[in-house]
């Protein structure tokens, strides 16, 4: 049973999003509305979606949440004109992941899994990644079933932390555990695995030490439409040949310019000025057809090894501890607000001591 599989991940830079997503999240409708292909699945990731350090302590999360919804659920129904039903949606500091599927789909799928994991200092959720593991009958008999596993990831940024982007690839798959009635233990055990996010694997200048890729030949390639021939120095591409990181994924045709970073409010001026260009976003939009499998067929000869972090849930527990700490201390001492009712508490504490004090003074005299 084939199905189509839409996927999009933006980065929401603290902004309300404010844009239409027709044209992002369906473009081939706009140019000819014959060569849309439905999706069955659609999965669209968010990082950055709201405010620090109001993202720490899920202030104005739902409300945010709610609103990318809206706009994401007009868009659909502009394109397909069909009803679409969410099966989940999960927040988590930063990030946030909305998965919906068609109307005949809705009665197929047998459960929902959700993980959440924060690979920040102390594992605290700034950087992390949302799990979400659909558990699908694949047969008239609702015995079999399928796993789609869809992995929304925000990793380490700057372009000299490629190993701390490759370990927090590593710590998302090895703390990841939901196991389905100990079928799938692992992230490799599911049927399906899509990752995708913001990735922030950059352009690598030195790679090989090759002279030729230097900042004014990389601004031209991209302001000319040739980043084809910046691919083979993309950090992920190297990665991968490495053997690093994303053993036994692969990534469709790129067909596009980095997506990072760009001058606020344009699509199509780089800003060269603070960090070299990436593809942080692969996939950014993406169709893809998975045609489901009867149980115990392997549909793939690699062989992966994963180390199951034994600590994992001891990491989850005190990560989301640290992420109020930091949250809340970001607030008071990093906001005006905080700052302000900061100060308030602190003169209302002395006023309150200092009045208290002279009630003990005119007590003892008394006494």
């Amino acid at each position: 049973m084939p199905l189509n599989v839409l996927i999009g991940t933006y980065n929401l830079n603290q902004r309300l999003l404010n844009q239409e997503l027709t044209s992002w999240l369906f473009p081939l409708s706009t140019s000819s509305p014959s060569l849309l292909e439905k999706p069955d699945i659609i999965a669209i990731g968010f990082q950055e979606f709201n405010e620090y350090p109001n993202a720490f302590l899920n202030i104005n999360s739902e409300t945010r949440i709610k609103h990318c919804e809206g706009m994401i659920e007009r868009a659909i129904y502009n394109c397909t004109r069909e009803r679409y039903y969410q099966v989940t949606r999960s927040i988590f500091v930063g990030l946030a992941l909305v998965i919906y599927v068609r109307d005949e789909l809705i009665n197929q799928i047998k459960d929902v899994e959700v993980e959440q994991i924060g690979v920040g200092p102390m594992w605290i959720g700034n950087k992390g990644a949302i799990v979400v593991r659909l558990i699908i009958f694949i047969d008239s008999s609702r015995e079999n079933v399928n796993s789609v596993c869809f992995v929304c990831a925000h990793l380490a940024p700057h372009s000299k932390n490629v190993l701390k982007r490759n370990k927090d690839f590593q710590s998302i798959i090895q703390r990841l555990s939901t196991p389905y009635k100990k079928k799938y233990d692992t992230m490799y055990d599911n049927d399906y695995v899509f990752f995708f996010g913001d990735l922030n694997y950059r352009i690598e200048l030195n790679y090989l030490k090759n002279p030729s890729l230097t900042i004014s030949r990389l601004m031209n390639l991209l302001n000319t439409n040739q980043h084809q021939l910046v691919l083979p120095f993309d950090q992920l591409n190297i990665e991968r040949k490495r053997g690093r990181v994303f053993n036994g994924f692969q990534e469709g045709e790129v067909k596009f310019s980095p997506t990072y970073k760009y001058y606020v409010d344009t699509f199509d001026s780089f800003n060269f000025s603070k960090r070299i260009p990436g593809w942080y976003h692969k996939p950014v939009s993406a169709l893809f057809t998975i045609n489901f499998i009867p149980p115990n067929i392997k549909t793939t000869n690699v062989t992966i090894n994963i180390k199951i972090d034994k600590w994992r849930v001891v990491k989850k527990v005190i990560g989301n501890i640290f992420t109020r700490i930091a949250g809340l201390l970001w607030w008071l001492f990093g906001t005006r607000r905080g700052i302000k009712l900061f100060f308030v508490l602190i003169t209302s504490i002395l006023i309150s001591w200092y009045f208290i004090n002279l009630l003990l003074i005119k007590y003892r005299g008394k006494s």
